[in-house]
Parts: structure tokens; C-alpha cells; sequence
């Protein structure tokens, strides 16, 4: 998926209510010390995280929910592409969340 397909999927606000409803049926907390502007993008990754799939039921791989994840971040921030906070965040999910990964 490209970046420009993942903004496509948040122009429907119907996907937003998707990801909000999968996130209280895993019982998502979302991200650890991240402001509001990012809860979505962490609701998000959690679901990829604990079900092996997207919201929409797709199997997603872990690396491809990373990136999702990231370009949530991006999407979000004022900075788009070179959004520190995207970086490290992507960089640490990437180097210690094998342990979370259940899919």
C-alpha cells in the first residue's frame, strides 16, 4: 500500500468508526505517552498487532502494519515526511515489537 492509498483510506469517515469499533472489541490502550492527534494510528497498529489482520479483515504482515503505522504518523503530523515522531516510533515498534507481534 502506498502512502497516498493509506490517506485514501482515512478520507471515509466510516473507516474511522471501523477502527474505533476494533479497538474496543480487542480492548485496545493505544499508544503509550502519545498525544490524541496519534490514538487512531495506534488503535490501528494494536488491531494489526493482536489479529494478524487490518480493520477491514485482511491478513497484514508485521512489517506492513509498522508501516501503517508510520504513515498514520505522517499523515497526522505537521512535519508529513520527515516527522521525527514517526521515526522513532516506526523505529522502535520495528526493533521491539517481534514480542507484541501475535499475527
Amino acid at each position: 500500500m502506498t502512502f497516498e492509498d493509506y490517506c485514501a483510506l482515512w478520507q471515509d469517515p466510516q473507516y474511522e468508526d471501523l477502527v474505533r469499533a476494533k479497538a474496543v472489541e480487542i480492548q485496545s490502550d493505544g499508544c503509550s505517552r502519545a498525544s490524541e492527534l496519534y490514538q487512531l494510528g495506534c488503535y490501528e497498529h494494536d488491531v494489526a498487532y493482536r489479529t494478524g489482520h487490518d480493520v477491514n479483515g485482511n491478513t497484514i504482515s508485521r512489517k506492513e502494519a509498522d508501516r501503517r503505522f508510520r504513515f498514520f504518523m505522517r499523515m497526522r503530523s505537521p512535519f508529513k515526511i520527515v516527522s521525527p515522531m514517526s521515526w522513532w516510533r516506526w523505529i522502535a515498534v520495528r526493533c521491539f515489537g517481534r514480542s507484541s507481534w501475535c499475527g
